[in-house]
């Protein structure tokens, strides 16, 4: 895990987004894109000068725009916090959802590191949203941060899971993560009421899963709750964990986490940075 892609707008969240990412590339001795990207116009709702053609006044528009993200840039990676040896910068022109996990892929990083708003802010940080996309179609794991800690360290990791073969690709995700901070996983089962099973229909699940992933270095845990989001949230809050990691579906995005049931409430809720690991739903289409 070398290469960390950061959107920004530079809004406070991204930056706080940005300060992680730093943190995390030197811990990897790996390399940061800090990636910005200016609105394709046709989204934009302004009107050009009447007395101005339109090529000229987007000329104008894109010329300031570019001038005034590299300034932005500059001053960021000039901070000490954002000193490493190796930062890319670039600026494209576009839709901003698209053009970041574009650029992703073409550049093939292996994690995209986001800023959010908080907890009061659900329309623009899922519903519609720009990180919504970006969940649904990163070719790789995206860590959503909320706040900047002092020292991004994750020693506690909460994965909330049905312990089914179909999330043994994100638990191998999930496994980088670990070894590279030493951390320890907590495996949940929210028993929930859909779908409710019995203590030993769990346990047999759980020796499944654990043989098939290999997981060492793991604490389980069951909790009995209305809902999954309701679970998670209790758990991660009684756990004192540093982390939660998510699975999502690209088909369907955040909307639907594993069992196609947990809502948005636990990105928006959680007061610790998510990460979303993605398994690709057979019936996706590029």
């Amino acid at each position: 895990m070398k290469k960390i892609l950061v959107p920004t707008d530079f809004s406070p969240f991204a930056i706080n987004a940005g300060k992680v990412a730093f943190q995390l590339a030197r811990k990897l001795e790996g390399e940061v894109m800090l990636l910005h990207v200016i609105p394709d116009l046709k989204n934009l709702l302004l009107a050009p000068d009447a007395t101005q053609t339109e090529t000229t006044w987007e000329e104008k528009y894109l010329q300031q725009a570019r001038k005034n993200a590299l300034r932005q840039m500059n001053k960021l990676i000039e901070h000490e916090q954002f000193a490493i040896a190796q930062v890319e910068q670039k600026i494209l022109i576009g839709n901003v959802s698209q053009m970041i996990y574009q650029e992703a892929r073409t550049w093939q990083a292996d994690l995209i590191v986001m800023g959010t708003h908080g907890t009061t802010h659900l329309e623009d940080f899922l519903v519609g949203s720009n990180t919504e996309k970006i969940v649904r179609n990163a070719p790789c794991p995206v860590l959503v941060v909320k706040d900047q800690p002092v020292n991004f360290m994750l020693a506690n990791i909460l994965f909330p899971t049905n312990l089914l073969e179909t999330h043994l690709p994100a638990m191998a995700k999930l496994r980088e993560f670990q070894r590279l901070f030493d951390a320890h996983i907590h495996l949940l089962f929210v028993n929930s009421l859909v779908g409710f099973l019995s203590s030993e229909e769990i346990a047999q699940r759980l020796h499944n899963f654990v043989q098939e992933a290999h997981l060492s270095d793991f604490t389980f845990h069951t909790v009995a709750a209305k809902t999954e989001e309701a679970g998670i949230l209790l758990a991660a809050q009684s756990l004192n964990i540093d982390l939660i990691a998510l699975i999502t579906h690209q088909r369907r995005g955040l909307s639907h986490f594993f069992l196609g049931s947990i809502s948005e409430d636990v990105a928006n809720h959680a007061l610790k940075p998510v990460l979303t690991l993605s398994i690709k739903d057979e019936n996706y289409l590029e």
